[in-house]
């Protein structure tokens, strides 16, 4: 059986922590690296591992990276602080981390909470992932937003879910979206897109098609719906900052469209 570190990151997450860390309480070492919290997130966190590293925020990708580098054990089970390990997905690790023989990292599935139901359409499950993984052949891509694990070698699938509980409220979507549009707002200007009134419409419209009709988002019931919605705004959010920071001057314009 090889040890497991579980590595966290934070920034004034006191109504998370707790029950995240209670679910990976099973692993060999927890790491958490806080960016500088104000409420009680590290006072919180004490309470299950002395391993807390306070650093300046640098992005997601970075502070998780940095998790990685300050376990103790080349095994690493990475999980966000609105996250639960499942009890069957515990099962599954501790299956997996027995065998003699392991493949780089593991993938697992998702499942998200969302206006009192889980969600099982529109592309939001099974969402699978790799959060357990050997960091000898394993990084996240640093990018400023939706990092991911970059892994060198064969991987398989773990049973159970990971259990995500992002959006306890509507506000608290809007204002992820708010922040998720404007870190990626600048990679997406590079990308020479077309900002005129045509263009971000039929887009706009399309994404909302695709997820409630062709990813049958409307099978959750209202949540679906307004998850569909919800990924328009920030579609449309995305638009919306593109045009302002080109026409502020702080970026090179994209196409002759813009």
């Amino acid at each position: 059986m090889v040890s497991l570190s579980a590595v966290v990151i934070t920034l004034n997450e006191e109504n998370n922590i707790q029950n995240c860390l209670k679910s990976v309480e099973f692993v060999d070492e927890i790491v958490v690296i806080d960016s500088s919290s104000t409420d009680r997130t590290v006072e919180l966190a004490r309470k299950f591992t002395p391993n807390i590293h306070r650093v300046p925020w640098k992005g997601f990708a970075k502070a998780k990276n940095m998790g990685i580098d300050r376990a103790s054990h080349d095994w690493i089970l990475s999980i966000d602080a609105d996250e639960r390990v499942s009890p069957e997905l515990k099962k599954s690790i501790l299956e997996a981390i027995n065998r003699s023989r392991l493949p780089a990292g593991f993938y697992c599935a998702r499942r998200t909470w969302y206006l009192g139901r889980w969600i099982r359409t529109g592309g939001w499950y099974p969402d699978r992932t790799v959060r357990l993984f050997n960091r000898k052949y394993a990084r996240f891509n640093e990018v400023a937003v939706h990092e991911k694990v970059i892994i060198r070698g064969d991987t398989e699938q773990l049973n159970g879910d990971l259990l995500h509980y992002s959006y306890p409220t509507i506000n608290d979507h809007l204002r992820k979206i708010s922040l998720y549009t404007d870190l990626s707002v600048d990679k997406w200007i590079g990308k020479d897109i077309r900002i005129n009134p045509l263009t971000m419409t039929g887009r706009v419209l399309w994404e909302f098609f695709l997820k409630l009709v062709i990813k049958q988002s409307y099978r959750d019931g209202m949540p679906g719906f307004f998850l569909a919605g919800m990924h328009s705004v920030y579609i449309f959010l995305k638009y919306v900052k593109a045009y302002e920071k080109l026409h502020s001057g702080t970026a090179e314009p994209a196409s002759e469209d813009c």
